[in-house]
């Protein structure tokens, strides 16, 4: 567990920020429901970095290929829904319990009720709808059911290395005023083991290890871990890791700063029935 700073928002109280190092990372431990940012978000990303790849209309191809619609009808969702069904082996549900409608249909009929939304993950998601879930067959769908599956576990060219972590990218090299990275550096932990068809690897001393690339590194390890990756790796503010003797190749003061988390709140309602939420899934 990681403990937030103190938050001015909450009368100076810090938080819990819990993280698990396990194979598939989040969708092992979430909540299995399936949400996407705002239209407005991924433009300022966008207007931000400079970079058109981040608007809503270029990562919507995306979103719509990773995922299949299963478990209610397209009929239900209306046309925003049609022909959004990819091939991919992430599967994407919904259950409506048709008993509470009626709720649902008061609440939007307020005068200053919220307004229905067919499909919450359309960029708009101020309203009253129903949530899509990450699970299938009745259990938690994630990314490692999806993509390290049986069917693709012993491809050639997929390496799966377990018990490990990443520590830092290595091997740096200066292009065009950018650096690259041509390997990362991972520690090895208790009882790990390696499961490598091709990839050149050297041990550095005890459980130290070099994997090296011969194209591209892809660093996905989360909201603490990433940037925390990076600074170890000399990106970051130079001022702070000046102070630790770290040199910084890239002198970008924003890393591992400014995080802002989204408040999450439950409510709860007795109702008279002998439907359950495992029926529902």
């Amino acid at each position: 567990d990681y403990t937030s700073i103190l938050q001015p928002g909450l009368n100076s109280f810090s938080i819990d920020v819990q993280r698990v190092h396990i194979l598939r990372g989040c969708t092992s431990h979430n909540g299995m429901v399936y949400t996407r940012g705002s239209v407005d978000d991924y433009n300022h990303f966008t207007a931000v970095t400079g970079d058109s790849g981040w608007t809503w209309d270029c990562l919507l191809l995306y979103f719509f290929k990773i995922h299949t619609i299963g478990g209610f009808t397209l009929d239900y969702l209306g046309p925003t829904w049609q022909n959004r069904s990819g091939q991919s082996p992430f599967p994407i549900l919904g259950r409506f319990w048709i008993k509470i409608n009626h709720v649902l249909v008061a609440a939007v009929q307020l005068p200053e009720g919220w307004p229905f939304s067919l499909n919450m993950n359309s960029g708009k998601p101020l309203g009253i709808g129903w949530l899509q879930s990450t699970i299938q067959s009745g259990a938690r769908s994630s990314s490692a059911t999806s993509y390290l599956g049986p069917e693709f576990i012993d491809h050639p060219n997929l390496h799966v290395l377990l018990h490990m972590q990443v520590s830092k990218l290595v091997n740096p090299a200066h292009l065009n005023r950018k650096v690259h990275f041509e390997g990362v550096q991972f520690i090895q932990g208790k009882e790990s083991h390696l499961y490598l068809n091709a990839v050149a690897y050297k041990k550095i001393g005890g459980a130290l290890f070099t994997a090296n690339t011969t194209k591209e590194i892809l660093l996905s390890d989360g909201t603490v871990g990433t940037p925390t990756i990076l600074m170890y790796s000399g990106i970051g503010d130079e001022a702070t890791w000046a102070n630790l003797g770290i040199a910084t190749l890239l002198d970008l003061p924003s890393v591992g700063h400014n995080t802002t988390d989204q408040p999450l709140f439950g409510t709860s309602w007795s109702m008279n029935s002998t439907e359950t939420t495992d029926s529902r899934i």
